[in-house]
């Protein structure tokens, strides 16, 4: 069961379930200006999964990317970064060695950081862009 929540003047979260342990989440909004900042968070099966303290709306664009951070190993070199935004939005890596897949989308959706190969004490940034919003992350290669 999926369960948001909002403490957020102006905007609906929802949910709606699409399969098994799958929803979607829509945030809409009832500002005729809506640029601002938003607090919302969604649980899943009574656990936390998103805790956005800042959705922020900037000419019209929304770009949230959680977590902002990777730290990447021999035995897990993947991480999983969810993305909420209302356009479409590109992601990209300043290392060879660190991936982004896909590299870009529309909408909510997520991406998967992978470290092709395993030095110790790399680090790599990750940039989501989104109209005239950017998010960045760094990614680190530990033991």
């Amino acid at each position: 069961m999926v369960y948001c929540y909002n403490r957020s003047a102006g905007i609906t979260v929802s949910s709606t379930p699409v399969s098994d342990g799958e929803a979607t989440i829509t945030i809409t909004t009832s500002l005729a200006t809506p640029e601002g900042q938003y607090w919302f968070r969604v649980e899943i099966d009574g656990v936390l999964s998103f805790n956005y303290g800042d959705i922020e709306v900037i000419d019209g664009v929304t770009l949230t990317v959680e977590p902002l951070g990777s730290m990447l190993t021999s035995t897990v070199p993947v991480s999983t970064h969810f993305i909420l935004s209302n356009t479409d939005w590109t992601a990209s890596s300043n290392q060879s060695w660190c991936t982004v897949t896909p590299s870009s989308g529309t909408g909510n959706g997520a991406i998967n950081v992978i470290a092709t190969s395993h030095v110790n004490g790399r680090t790599a940034t990750v940039t989501i862009t989104a109209g005239s919003k950017t998010e960045t992350f760094t990614v680190y290669q530990i033991p």
